[in-house]
Order: structure tokens, then C-alpha cells, then sequence
């Protein structure tokens, strides 16, 4: 990717955040432009998570058979 590529997806990408961000000021007023407060989801532990109940409802379901 050259520099010229780089650049237009850069401007794209910025003016796609400003679009999104007049939808939330429209809808949520000026509050719509802050980020969100929320902490993002852990996902590796997530991921461990739903592996281990997929593997443990599995065990649990060939002991059944």
C-alpha cells in the first residue's frame, strides 16, 4: 500500500467517525460525541469461557448417549 492509499483510507476512515458521530449527536445530543464510559469486554476470558462450557456440555451429553 503507498502513501496516497494510506492517506485516502485515512480520510475515509475519519469522515465515516464524523458521520457516526453527527448520527449520536442527533439522537443523543451533545453527549452523543463522548466516548463511550463503558470498559471493553475481556475477550479472552470470554473465549475460555465458552470453550469450556462447549467442552463440558459436550462430555455431559456423549455420558448421556
Amino acid at each position: 500500500m503507498n502513501e496516497k492509499e494510506l492517506e485516502e483510507r485515512a480520510a475515509q476512515e475519519l469522515l465515516r467517525e464524523a458521520r457516526r458521530g453527527k448520527e449520536r449527536a442527533q439522537t443523543m445530543g451533545t453527549s452523543g460525541w463522548k466516548k463511550s464510559t463503558i470498559p471493553k469486554t475481556n475477550k479472552q476470558f470470554l473465549h475460555r469461557t465458552l470453550a469450556s462450557v462447549s467442552h463440558s456440555h459436550r462430555v455431559a451429553s456423549n455420558k448421556q448417549v
